[in-house]
């Protein structure tokens, strides 16, 4: 799986939701460096969060799947 990938299109959809890396981080009961972590490609976040950031965005996983691969 390519969480770079990913995570881009996941901040993507973070900056598209008026959403900084503190608010999403407060809703996955995460500190913000995780989640610029996360963006950076320093660290990858564990497929629950994915799942869990797909929620919050109102996204299915499959739609992030089709993004990848087009």
């Amino acid at each position: 799986m390519n969480y770079s990938e990913i995570m881009n299109i996941m901040k993507s959809l973070r900056k598209q939701h008026n959403m900084t890396q503190e608010q999403l981080a407060q809703l996955l009961y995460l500190d913000k460096s995780t989640i610029n972590k996360w963006e950076k490609g320093v660290r990858n976040p564990n497929i629950d969060y994915i799942h869990k950031m797909c929620n919050i965005f109102d996204v299915s996983f499959n739609e992030i799947l089709n993004k990848l691969y087009k």
